[in-house]
């Protein structure tokens, strides 16, 4: 009755529902027939909320992954720039260049152009109070292009030369010893 209303005429149906006891079982029907459908329902929405929660995860870390990524990016330019300005204060000259004499830039500033690393170094101990020796004859020659601010301390201007290619000072205590 409740799956094919369409096969009773008004009448029967006013009958049937009239008696209490088919209409308890008629309640109990649709009852049943909205739990089931509810249930259903339920399972629909469930699905449906797990879809979502699944949607969510994947955007949150795609975003992480993104920002990540940025932030190494940036990271790895920054340190770029900064070694290119490091770069551009300080560069190798060719040996076949004359030597130009040292000149000083300001009271603090001094400018190295074309000077032998040799002359460089007699320069720095004499102001830092330190000696110098060389393992090998060759890096007395090697001429630099750079800056020395003397406002800096020994181990910033020992580590900016040794970022040329061929230099490489090591400090012991009060002696630096050219490798």
């Amino acid at each position: 009755m409740t799956e094919r209303p369409q096969d009773y005429t008004d009448e029967e149906l006013e009958r049937v529902l009239a008696d209490d006891e088919m209409w308890g079982y008629y309640e109990l029907m649709l009852c049943a027939e909205q739990g089931f459908a509810c249930r259903r329902e339920q399972r629909r929405n469930r699905g449906l909320m797990i879809r979502r929660i699944a949607a969510v995860v994947l955007v949150v870390l795609t975003l992480s992954g993104l920002t990540f990524a940025t932030m190494l990016h940036f990271r790895d330019k920054e340190s770029r720039e900064q070694t290119a300005q490091q770069a551009a204060v300080t560069s190798v000259v060719p040996v076949s260049q004359r030597q130009q004499p040292v000149e000083p830039a300001a009271d603090s500033l001094q400018l190295f152009k074309n000077v032998e690393l040799e002359k460089i170094l007699s320069e720095l101990s004499a102001y830092y109070h330190v000696t110098v020796s060389f393992q090998q004859e060759q890096s007395k020659h090697l001429r630099l292009y750079t800056k020395w601010n003397r406002a800096e301390s020994l181990a910033q201007v020992i580590d900016r030369l040794n970022g040329f290619e061929k230099v490489n000072i090591v400090q012991r205590g009060e002696q630096l010893t050219v490798e």
